[in-house]
């Protein structure tokens, strides 16, 4: 699974901050941090919230290495 992976280099990509992010989310920064650093997972609605953001299936979100695809956002 490369959901912790992903979820930093996507709001990298997109040029946001772990803050500008969580605003977009509407969680916390620290949610933020903790999602990236793979200490937590996020629930439901928010990898639909999350794949939303990203243009991105929730299934390529979790399960693709999307730093080896550089996929386009």
């Amino acid at each position: 699974m490369y959901l912790a992976e992903n979820i930093s280099y996507l709001r990298k990509k997109k040029s946001l901050t772990q803050e500008q992010l969580s605003d977009i989310l509407l969680v916390t920064r620290s949610t933020i941090s903790k999602w990236e650093n793979g200490t937590y997972e996020p629930e439901i609605n928010s990898l639909k919230r999350l794949s939303e953001a990203f243009n991105i299936s929730i299934d390529d979100l979790i399960f693709i290495d999307l730093r080896s695809r550089d996929q386009p956002i």
